[in-house]
C-alpha cells in the first residue's frame, strides 16, 4: 500500500510538473511575439533551414541524360508550407505593413514575388497600408509615416523579396538601407532575397546600417545569401535571420496554366539580354521572335518564340504604354497573330509529328525560317518587338489598353504574374535564364532547362530548394540545352508512336475476333 501510494505521489508530481511547463511554453508561445534564437531553440525548431537538405551535385535537376517529367507537386507544397511556417513567426504580433521595394516594371518575376507576399499576408490577417520604393519618387511619405504611427504597435515595415540586395546595381540598396536608418524604433522584417556583395565600400554602407537596427529580421534567398548575413549582418539582441526559398512558392502548384494554356509553339526561350547574362550561354545565338529549329533525331523542326518578358506589356492596366517600353516592346506568344506557314501543327494541338528515321544530327540553334522582326544593331536593350496586341487573353476583342489605369499596386502585379504564367503555359517545353522563369514553370509542372547568371543566382538556388525536381534541368549553355530538349521531344514522340501501335494492336484484335 505504501509503495503504491509513493507510486501516485509520484505521477501527481510529474503531471503537475508536465503542467507548468506546458503553462510556460503557452506563455512564451502567446506574449511577446519575437522571432528570437532561445525561443526557436526552446520549440526544437529551426526555421533557418526548416526543410532544407544539401544536394548531392548527382541531384536529378543535374541529370543531363534522362528527360524531365511533368510534375514537382511534392517540393513544390513543401515549400509554400515552409513560407507559411517562417513567416507565421517572423510576422507574429503585427497586423498592418507598409512594403519596401515595389518595383514598378514588366518583370513577370518581380509579380509574382509580390502577389505572393500578398497572398501570405492575407492569410496570416495581416492588411497591407503603404507602398515605396524610393523616399522621392512615386510614394506618399506623410500617408506611410500615419499609417505606420496609427497603427502602433502592430505596424511594421516589410521589405520585398527579390535580387536587388547587391552592389552591381546600386538603386534599390541605399534605399532600402536610407529606410532602416530612417526608422529605427518600428519593426522590419524582409522577404527572402538573393545577396551579392563584393565591394568593401558598399558592404561597409550595408554592414553599418543593418547593424544599427535592433528590431530587423532579413532573409537569404540561398544558402550563400544567408551565410554572407550570418557573417557580415549580426546585430545585438536576440532576433535571428532566415534562410527560406522565394515568395512565389505562395501560389502553391499551378498545373491549370500548363494543361489549360493554349499552346502557341514547341519551345519558348526566355532569355534575358542584360548585365546579368552569363558569359558562354550563347542564348544571343537565336533572335528575339518565333521560327523553326531543327532538333534531329527523331524530333526534325519544332517551332520556337524567344521573348523577355520584361518587354512585354501587361494588357488591361496601362491608358498608354509605359515609356520604359516605347522602341523595345515584345508581344505575348498566345496574343501573337499564328502563321500557320512556320508551323506543321495548328496551335493548341498536342500531337508531336513523329519522324520514322532516326537521324544522329545535333540539334542545330539557328532556326530555318526569319523570326517576324530582326533585332535591330545599337542599343543592346532594344530587341524586336511586334506590333501592340489587340485583344486580350482567351479571345476577348476588348483593347490591350482601358480608359483608366489600374492603379494598386497587388492588382498590377496579380495581373502581370497571370500574364507571365500564360505566357510560360504557351510552350510545350521551355529554356530560360530567368530565375522566375525556373520557379514558375516548376509550379506548373512544366518540363524546363534553366540557365545560369553572372552571379549563379540560379544555380546557387536550384541547389538550395529544387534540385529534387524532376521537371527541370540544369545546363551551361544553349547547345546542351536544346540537346535536352531533344531528349524530351523524342521521349514524347516514341510515346506517342506506342499508344498509336496499341490502337493499331486493338483494331487488329477486333477484326480477327470478327
Amino acid at each position: 500500500m505504501l509503495a503504491a501510494g509513493k507510486i501516485s505521489l509520484g505521477r501527481v508530481a510529474l503531471a503537475a510538473v508536465v503542467i507548468l511547463v506546458w503553462l510556460a511554453a503557452a506563455n512564451s508561445y502567446l506574449g511577446g511575439g519575437r522571432y528570437t534564437r532561445d525561443w526557436a531553440q526552446q520549440r526544437g525548431w529551426n526555421f533557418n533551414n526548416s526543410t532544407h537538405r544539401s544536394h548531392p551535385a548527382g541531384a536529378v535537376a543535374y541529370n543531363l541524360k534522362k528527360p524531365q517529367s511533368t510534375t514537382c507537386e511534392h517540393v513544390v507544397e513543401r515549400l509554400r508550407l515552409q513560407l507559411i511556417d517562417n513567416y507565421s513567426v517572423v510576422l507574429k504580433g503585427i497586423r498592418y505593413a507598409n512594403i519596401w521595394g515595389y518595383q514598378e516594371t514588366e518583370n513577370k518575376g518581380d509579380a509574382a514575388i509580390w502577389t505572393g507576399q500578398q497572398i501570405l499576408l492575407k492569410m496570416l490577417g495581416i492588411e497591407t497600408s503603404e507602398s515605396c520604393r524610393f523616399f522621392d519618387k512615386a510614394c506618399n511619405m506623410e500617408r506611410f509615416n500615419a499609417s505606420l504611427a496609427f497603427h502602433n504597435p502592430y505596424s511594421s515595415i516589410l521589405i520585398s523579396g527579390g535580387g536587388t540586395f547587391n552592389d552591381y546595381v546600386w538603386v534599390d540598396q541605399p534605399s532600402r538601407l536610407e529606410m532602416i536608418k530612417a526608422y529605427p524604433e518600428v519593426p522590419i522584417r524582409s522577404f527572402p532575397q538573393s545577396i551579392s556583395m563584393t565591394h568593401e565600400k558598399e558592404i561597409n554602407e550595408t554592414v553599418t546600417a543593418l547593424s544599427q537596427h535592433q528590431n530587423l529580421v532579413l532573409a537569404g534567398r540561398d544558402e550563400t545569401s544567408y551565410e554572407w548575413l550570418q557573417e557580415n549582418a549580426q546585430r545585438e539582441g536576440d532576433l535571428i535571420d532566415l534562410l527560406a526559398p522565394d515568395m512565389t512558392f505562395m501560389f502553391g502548384s499551378r498545373p491549370d496554366y500548363r494543361l489549360d494554356t493554349p499552346k502557341t509553339h514547341d519551345l519558348l526561350i526566355l532569355s534575358r539580354d542584360d548585365w546579368e547574362l552569363a558569359p558562354g550561354v550563347n542564348t544571343r545565338n537565336i533572335a528575339y521572335g518565333d521560327g523553326v529549329i531543327d532538333l534531329g533525331g527523331l524530333v526534325g523542326n519544332i517551332t520556337y518564340n524567344k521573348i523577355d518578358w520584361n518587354y512585354i506589356h501587361t494588357p488591361g492596366i496601362d491608358t498608354e504604354l509605359p515609356s520604359y517600353l516605347k522602341g523595345k516592346q515584345q508581344t505575348a506568344p498566345h496574343l501573337m497573330p499564328t502563321d500557320p506557314k512556320k508551323s506543321k501543327r495548328t496551335p493548341g494541338d498536342e500531337k508531336l509529328e513523329v519522324k520514322e528515321e532516326k537521324s544522329k544530327s545535333e540539334p542545330k540553334p539557328t532556326s530555318t525560317s526569319q523570326p517576324q522582326k530582326s533585332k535591330p544593331s545599337g542599343n543592346a536593350k532594344t530587341q524586336s518587338y511586334h506590333s501592340l496586341p489587340t485583344a486580350a487573353p482567351g479571345g476577348n476583342t476588348e483593347h490591350a489598353f482601358i480608359s483608366i489605369a489600374e492603379s494598386s499596386p497587388h492588382a498590377r502585379a496579380a495581373a502581370k504574374a497571370h500574364l507571365g504564367f500564360s505566357i510560360l503555359g504557351s510552350a510545350r517545353f521551355i529554356i530560360t535564364d530567368r530565375l522566375h522563369g525556373h520557379v514558375m514553370a516548376t509550379l506548373m509542372g512544366t518540363p524546363h532547362v534553366l540557365l545560369d547568371t553572372k552571379l549563379e543566382k540560379n544555380s546557387k538556388f536550384v541547389d538550395a530548394w529544387t534540385s529534387e525536381c524532376d521537371c527541370v534541368r540544369v545546363a551551361d549553355g544553349l547547345n546542351a540545352a536544346l540537346g535536352l530538349a531533344r531528349r524530351w521531344f523524342e521521349k514524347e514522340a516514341r510515346e506517342e508512336m506506342r499508344k498509336v501501335k496499341e490502337e493499331e494492336k486493338k483494331k487488329k484484335g477486333k477484326e480477327g475476333w470478327w
